[in-house]
């Protein structure tokens, strides 16, 4: 995707200060050690020794600022990576807070929902997902109750939702309310949609989550 979003209301946090001290080999911009921008027991989370360029960029202001970012840049530049530091910077000063991630195809949550599960569950951050499956019947026949879901993403560190299913399910299920009241961080994928046919929904979604989390 082209661009991300993400907004986080959170103050200054004792995270360490990222210093950018190289050059990725052909490459003019400086990158980050993983062990000089985030704390030791993070550095598991990551399958690779460096920040990249785009994230090492950014880092200071994920890291130890409260702005609300958007990141412009080609596909796999490493946007997710730095929703990533921003979900670890909400653990470190939201224990109990919730991230949302809202993505415009299921596919797209499928992929994150198997990368992180597998990467951070180990460490006790639960994933849940949040699609027109969610509320399917399953192979006996048997439709999840929306009391069900609720209490699946109440479970949740970190929920993966297609916009559509979060817009519909914000609207019509008032439970949730309970779970949007929690989350301290939310990353818009693919951002740049808002000027095409899905960009009233995602302008929706945020304004209601915003009325709702106040």
């Amino acid at each position: 995707g082209r661009g991300v979003g993400v907004q986080r209301p959170f103050a200054d946090t004792q995270l360490p200060r990222p210093t950018t001290t190289r050059a990725a080999p052909g490459m003019a911009h400086p990158v980050t050690p993983v062990r000089d921008a985030l704390p030791a027991k993070y550095h598991a989370l990551f399958r690779h020794p460096m920040l990249n360029a785009v994230q090492s960029a950014v880092a200071a202001d994920v890291l130890r600022s409260d702005r609300n970012l958007v990141i412009a840049s080609p596909t796999a530049s490493g946007k997710t990576g730095v929703f990533e530091l921003a979900l670890i910077r909400m653990l470190e000063m939201r224990p109990g807070g919730k991230a949302l991630f809202l993505a415009p195809m299921k596919a797209i949550c499928a992929e994150r929902l198997a990368d992180w599960s597998a990467r951070f569950s180990p460490h006790g951050i639960d994933v849940m997902m949040l699609t027109s499956d969610s509320d399917a019947e399953d192979a006996d026949g048997v439709r999840p109750s929306p009391y069900d879901v609720v209490k699946w993403l109440e479970k949740a560190t970190l929920i993966v939702a297609t916009t559509e299913k979060w817009d519909v399910w914000t609207r019509t299920q008032r439970s949730t309310n309970s779970v949007i009241g929690q989350i301290c961080l939310l990353c818009v994928d693919e951002v740049h949609m808002l000027g095409e046919s899905r960009g009233p929904v995602i302008e929706a979604v945020v304004a209601r989550m915003r009325t709702i989390s106040r």
